[in-house]
């Protein structure tokens, strides 16, 4: 990265936020984008004014059609916006204030379809497997179920982040984050619970046979549900 020289507009109060880019660049990475475009995202988020193509390039030390590229991938994810200056007409860059928006794009436009496709791809296997005779005990059949409640836990998280984002529940977000983590906790301790209960009872038995049977009319409805919903 090249330091910035007198004619830069980065303010020089802002250059112990800015030796943190390299968080923003292994971050994107780690969610599929590119290095250069986590650089040029956290100069963005972490500057206090919009910056032109031509001072982003000559913070970062990168060419036109490096930095070209990474705004245009940036701006397909919704992580930036780009505005035009009243005083001199430059087309100015700066990072989107709505930052869950950029996790339900990124997950709208990519893990999202991944994460379907898998799980689809499991249920024909799943399918094929049981024509082939395999029973529920089998561990191609169980490996293959735990890989479809997977991806539909992933596509539950996913779907509510790009729901509340479509919602426009920005003033919402504080109290989401505070809700969100203890209805997780209460669910993971049914789960644990249900897991208890159902472990303590023989599976012969006739309530062993109830509460799987509840338990596969529940997942059912849940997803009919969800279709109906997306209609």
């Amino acid at each position: 990265m090249l330091a910035p020289n007198e004619n830069t507009h980065i303010q020089e109060n802002s250059q112990e936020f800015l030796a943190h880019l390299t968080d923003f660049e292994n971050f994107l990475v780690q969610i599929g984008l590119k290095r250069i475009e986590g650089s040029v995202y956290g100069l963005l988020v972490l500057s206090n004014s919009p910056l032109s193509s031509e001072q982003i390039e000559e913070y970062l030390g990168l060419s036109q059609s490096a930095v070209s590229n990474a705004l245009r991938s940036l701006t397909h994810f919704g992580a930036i916006e780009t505005i035009t200056s009243r005083d001199t007409r430059q087309r100015l860059h700066q990072a989107k204030e709505d930052s869950l928006s950029i996790a339900a794009t990124v997950f709208r436009k990519r893990e999202q379809k991944e994460v379907v496709d898998f799980r689809k791809m499991a249920e024909r296997l799943l399918a094929l497997a049981q024509e082939r005779g395999d029973d529920d005990m089998q561990p191609r059949v169980m490996r293959l179920r735990s890989i479809i409640l997977t991806c539909q836990i992933a596509e539950a998280v996913m779907n509510f982040i790009i729901e509340v984002v479509d919602l426009d529940l920005k003033d919402f977000y504080p109290e989401l984050v505070q809700r969100f983590p203890k209805a997780l906790n209460l669910l993971s301790q049914g789960l644990a619970q249900a897991k208890k209960m159902a472990t303590s009872i023989p599976k012969n038995s006739i309530a062993h046979k109830l509460i799987d049977g509840l338990g596969r009319v529940a997942g059912h409805t849940l997803r009919q549900t969800q279709t109906e919903t997306r209609k």
